[in-house]
């Protein structure tokens, strides 16, 4: 299959790091693979994927340059679209996906679009009257598109508002239309589906306009290859200091202000709620622990400020004490936080290092350095904001632990749980598991490996507190938990593979 992936740029970023990855495992799968950019910073998975045959076209860009325009892409890219079986365009809000877009529909090429979070209602108020002016022209390819991805359910109740009256509801690669599809003579049944009935919709041009769009699910992937548990977690003893990691940008929408509320909270009930060391709100009392509220003008530093000081280092300074006198500190990578930024095999290294990966987010499409911390056996901390819940855990036996007897005193328990989920078939968490996950090391035997909490400085002050209060046996086998759930579910293989299904339904 001829594939060709439209993006405006390649900068360092998470949609780069998934086209690229994408990409590669479709070529890798012997798909012919072109990716199509605005010139400027190409990150170096790039330069990777290139290498192992993914053709890179770069279009100069040309005024004016907020739109991501390009004259030269004017020129070239209904070209690229008319020798390929599938168009697929990435994100939204710029030249390239209106152009990309609507030349596959003049080369009746298949158009999938995946909009990468950009139709987040929380998004969608940056900038809203902008978007709101060309908001109009990328839901009317949203509409034409043969198939429009996103990466959870969550993104999908978006698009699905997004595009409300005009889309078939869908699961998984599946193509599941819901019970009030109006099918007629174009919709022919395969087969039954969870949420409705599976459908294929045979495409000719006239039905392009009339058709609901499809929406499918297919999450991001994660690059695995060298990805293995740092055995200094599991070694060192109390003297060793834990790590707590943040790993991602400082934006508004990542929570950081709530992050450090809640590590103020954590060291005020440590340091008697030092105002000096710690910046606690003016009610937190003396000797008490915080309430978990910090300051405005720290929240404004830390959480809403786009520009990075240094003099915010105190965050990391800061140490915690945990389990039995351990010590826990906090690292904040990404732009303009105190630690920096890290790429490649540095923010590999950095991940297995860590004891815990907090994403204390208020929305997120997805939440890849999520998948990337489970990937490296590492426990995390989320928010509701991500489409976290498989964190708490599932019924299913390949996710029963074997390390777990060695970490849990109650090993007749155990071997009680594992038996009544050798005969459960449900991938979905019950009323009654939900209530087992909060005896937590039942919880983990059953698979979990983090923490899915409400948004909010009380709830991650506890999430925290209960997470430094484990043994590290403990916190590896929920890491090996969320490891062998990405090997499942999130691989890069495991992903293309599911893609390619998608697209074959349309071809």
């Amino acid at each position: 299959m001829r594939i060709l992936h439209i993006i405006a740029g390649l900068e360092v970023g998470g949609i780069t790091e998934v086209v690229a990855r994408l990409s590669q495992q479709q070529q890798r799968r012997g798909n012919e693979v072109t990716l199509v950019t605005l010139a400027g910073e190409i990150d170096s998975t790039v330069e990777q994927v290139v290498a192992e045959g993914v053709r890179l076209v770069t279009c100069k860009k040309s005024w004016p340059h907020f739109m991501f325009f390009s004259w030269q892409m004017v020129r070239s890219l209904r070209s690229l679209c008319a020798v390929v079986e599938v168009v697929h365009i990435h994100s939204n809000w710029t030249f390239p996906v209106w152009w990309g877009g609507w030349c596959a529909l003049q080369e009746k090429r298949r158009l999938v679009m995946s909009p990468h979070g950009c139709f987040d209602p929380v998004r969608l108020k940056h900038s809203a009257w902008k978007k709101r002016l060309v908001g109009w022209l990328d839901r009317w390819l949203l509409r034409r598109a043969d198939v429009v991805h996103v990466t959870s359910d969550m993104e999908g109740e978006w698009m699905r508002a997004a595009l409300r009256g005009s889309v078939v509801e869908c699961s998984d690669v599946s193509v599941q239309c819901s019970e009030d599809c109006k099918r007629g003579s174009a919709c022919n049944e395969e087969g039954k589906g969870e949420g409705g009935t599976a459908h294929s919709l045979p495409l000719t041009e006239q039905g392009r306009k009339e058709r609901a769009t499809k929406i499918v699910v297919v999450p991001n992937g994660v690059y695995c290859d060298r990805q293995v548990v740092a055995m200094e977690r599991l070694q060192g003893g109390a003297q060793r200091v834990r790590r707590v990691v943040y790993l991602g940008r400082k934006h508004p929408l990542k929570g950081l202000d709530l992050l450090e509320a809640a590590w103020s909270a954590l060291r005020g009930s440590l340091a008697q709620c030092s105002e000096v060391s710690v910046q606690c709100s003016d009610y937190c009392k003396q000797g008490t622990a915080c309430n978990g509220e910090s300051k405005k003008g720290s929240t404004e530093r830390i959480g809403w400020d786009e520009g990075g000081k240094k003099e915010d280092s105190y965050w990391s300074d800061g140490r915690v004490e945990g389990r039995k006198g351990e010590m826990w500190e906090l690292k904040l990578y990404g732009p303009g936080l105190p630690d920096g930024v890290v790429e490649g095999d540095e923010k590999w290294r950095v991940l297995q290092e860590a004891d815990l990966v907090v994403l204390p987010t208020r929305s997120e499409n997805f939440g890849i350095v999520v998948a990337e911390a489970l990937a490296c056996g590492v426990p995390v901390i989320t928010t509701k904001g991500a489409p976290w819940s498989e964190l708490l855990g599932s019924s299913d036996q390949e996710c029963l632990n074997a390390l777990m007897p060695e970490c849990l005193s109650d090993r007749a328990g155990v071997r009680s749980l594992q038996e009544s989920l050798l005969t459960t078939n449900s991938l979905q968490l019950t009323e009654q598991q939900l209530a087992v996950a909060s005896d937590l090391p039942a919880a983990i035997a059953m698979g979990r490996c983090g923490w899915w909490i409400e948004i909010g400085v009380e709830p991650l002050v506890g999430a925290l507190r209960e997470a430094m209060g484990l043994s590290d046996a403990e916190r590896a086998a929920m890491g090996e938990n969320g490891r062998r759930l990405v090997e499942r579910k999130y691989t890069w293989e495991v992903v293309a593979a599911r893609m390619e299904k998608a697209y074959k339904r349309v071809v």
